[in-house]
């Protein structure tokens, strides 16, 4: 599931950036840990001190957190930006900072699975066919959408 949501980040950016190759893609895996993801996202940028326009496409806000400490911590944010996934309050937080370079959290509306596990399981109840696969909406929080539900 995790890997899915990286294969799928890597697919959105090819799908508006089509000229980029696949030399230009790395996995880094920091199982979702802070520190593990601060770790290697360190070493990473120590390895690579001239690269620029970096996107850190983090499976786990979490993880977005510990890449965020790691550019901190070498002043790239220039350079660097990063998006997590499941919109907590603490990367909502990061990304209303000025100048942060965490720029956006894909939230997975959790709060909505339940209402659409109803309506599935309703539908088979009533004999009608169901794809295989469902899924529901997510959506793209950026400090700009946070700071537009705070004015409603």
């Amino acid at each position: 599931m995790v890997q899915s949501r990286i294969t799928g980040a890597f697919e959105g950016v090819r799908s508006v950036y089509p000229e980029i190759g696949d030399q230009n893609f790395l996995r880094l895996d920091g199982r979702g840990l802070r520190e593990k993801s601060y770790r290697i996202v360190l070493d990473f940028l120590n390895r690579h001190p001239k690269e620029q326009r970096i996107l850190i496409v983090a499976a786990t806000d979490t993880s977005a957190l510990g890449a965020l400490h790691a550019v901190q911590e070498l002043k790239r944010e220039k350079h660097v930006a990063i998006v997590g996934q499941e919109s907590i309050p603490e990367a909502i937080e990061a990304m209303s900072a000025p100048g942060s370079p965490f720029i956006g959290s894909v939230s997975h509306e959790a709060q909505t699975y339940g209402p659409r596990l109803i309506q599935l399981g309703l539908a088979l109840l009533n004999g009608q066919r169901v794809p295989p696969y469902s899924y529901v909406d997510h959506k793209l929080v950026t400090a700009a959408s946070v700071r537009a539900s705070l004015r409603e």
